[in-house]
């Protein structure tokens, strides 16, 4: 296993090091003229792509979900440049000091936090928006955004959200904690100014904050659903976005510019060495990863137990051919195979636990759970289909009643049968636990996604990511292996004499 291991992981480095190394040979880009064939990169989510369709109809556009992403593609040459707003890419030049502006203005965008619609006249809503009104007023936050808007993310906050009390109850905040300096995460914290504004605000109205981070995409459906009062994460204010929620008064206003590769001749081979250290050891970002194999590894382990359990059980209830059951198992079946399990991942989060408490993690294992026990209940059924029916009519005709031929004579030729794909099923599972970042969950592909968005480096996370996954599915199965060995069936002594414990 160990060597498997090594080798894939060896692959895995020398493509990515491959990559990393490749160059860039393209023009240099001095104003938005030069732009005008060029490939744009667009952040989805945002109203951008309408701007540069208006500005340079003839260039291509190429979206990307996050910053990292974009970066890399810029730096790579899948794209010439990128339009975005001037407070956030202030902190990603920073990191990426071959970054340039092209100094003409594009336009304006105003921030706001987001609320359902049906908050319009909501008292909840009116104070919250007061105090923004309030605080621009006394200067309040204009003093927050020179404190966050200057390029430094070494901060912390003026006040501990965490502490606050419940004095008028809870308010339910979802953030995307990969938008510096609106919402990121330092010193393992989730910080930036959304956050200060609102840990302000519900300061001076009495409320606590429970604050969940999660995909940015998936925030306004976690609104829109009823699960959080306040979305937040540099939401900028766009006509299409009020026809679908409810917007509060601008929080902070930002000017939009092209952003290119200014001299590409400069630009310096890149250091695997640093950009290690940048996501493991800088700010402690290891436990950062902890955290999230920790929570992949509960999801996996505990959906892996309780969907056998359950799927086997489903298998023993059909096979005793009630008809309104299995018809409905069927039906159950076809949906299960034709719909993706993210969707019906987010349908268990925002729908049938819309109005709960209930954390992502625990609604996650339950989502899991569901899927793998539809998986188990499926290789049961091919397994026993696979075995000739003449072996029942032989066990009843000893006297085997249909309990007892099913587990001594059936089970024990379908267990070894079916093993293989459990085990590809198991390494599905762990696969799929990374799509848990829509329902609040920091799992490790979400952790590497807040790496990436503190140090915008795509190569370290991904490849550690990868990593990770890799030694964590051999180990999975290693230990799969060690537990089957101790209750394979064929080793019962209780099975009926004269059958072939090989088939």
């Amino acid at each position: 296993m160990l060597r498997k291991v090594l080798k894939t992981c060896l692959v895995v480095l020398t493509c990515t090091i491959a990559f990393a190394c490749s160059s860039n040979n393209k023009k240099d880009f001095n104003s938005i003229k030069d732009l005008e064939h060029a490939t744009i990169g667009i952040l989805t989510g945002t109203y951008f792509d309408t701007l540069t369709s208006k500005i340079l109809p003839n260039a291509k556009q190429l979206y990307f979900t996050n910053y990292a992403d974009e970066l890399s593609a810029l730096n790579s040459g899948k794209i010439e440049a990128i339009l975005d707003e001037d407070s956030i890419m202030m902190y990603i030049m920073k990191e990426q000091p071959t970054l340039s502006t092209i100094d003409e203005k594009v336009g304006g965008i105003d921030y706001a936090f987001v609320f359902d619609k049906s908050m319009q006249n909501n008292p909840l809503y009116e104070s919250v928006n007061n105090c923004i009104i309030k605080y621009s007023n006394d200067g309040t936050l204009e003093r927050l955004q020179n404190k966050w808007f200057d390029g430094v993310s070494e901060k912390e906050l003026d006040i501990d959200y965490t502490t606050l009390p419940a004095t008028n109850g809870t308010i339910r905040i979802c953030c995307n904690a990969e938008l510096m300096p609106f919402a990121y995460v330092y010193n393992n914290k989730i910080i930036g100014f959304d956050i200060e504004l609102l840990s302000y605000i519900c300061k001076e109205l009495g409320y606590a904050i429970a604050l969940d981070d999660m995909q940015f995409d998936a925030l306004i459906l976690a609104i829109t659903s009823g699960k959080y009062d306040i979305a937040c994460s540099g939401f900028s204010i766009t006509e299409e976005r009020k026809k679908s929620v409810l917007f509060t008064s601008p929080i902070y206003h930002g000017n939009i510019f092209f952003y290119v590769i200014k001299d590409k001749s400069s630009t310096k081979g890149y250091n695997i060495v640093d950009g290690f250290y940048n996501t493991f050891i800088k700010e402690d970002r290891y436990l950062l990863f902890l955290k999230g194999i920790f929570n992949t590894l509960v999801i996996t382990i505990l959906s892996l137990i309780l969907g056998s359990i359950f799927g086997f059980l489903l298998y023993l209830i059909y096979n005793k051919g009630n008809i309104v059951f299995n018809n409905i198992m069927n039906i159950v079946i076809w949906i299960m195979n034709r719909l993706p399990l993210i969707v019906l991942l987010m349908i268990v989060f925002y729908i049938v636990f819309g109005k709960s408490i209930i954390d992502g993690i625990t609604i996650s294992i339950i989502g899991f759970t569901i899927y793998f026990s539809i998986i188990v209940f499926q290789l049961m059924k091919t397994g026993v289909s696979s075995i000739q029916n003449g072996q029942f009519e032989a066990a009843y005709t000893l006297g085997y009643s249909e309990n007892k031929a099913l587990f001594r004579i059936i089970l024990p030729q379908v267990f070894p049968t079916i093993m293989s794909d459990y085990k590809n099923e198991i390494i599905s599972l762990i696969k799929s636990t990374a799509i848990v970042g829509y329902v609040t969950v920091q799992d490790l592909t979400k952790i590497g996604d807040i790496v990436r968005s503190r140090t915008f480096e795509s190569i370290p996370p991904i490849l550690s990511v990868a990593i990770i996954y890799i030694v964590l599915a051999e180990i999975l199965i290693f230990i799969v292996n060690i537990v089957y060995s101790h209750i394979n069936p064929t080793r019962n002594k209780k099975l009926l004499k004269g059958v072939n414990t090989h088939d």
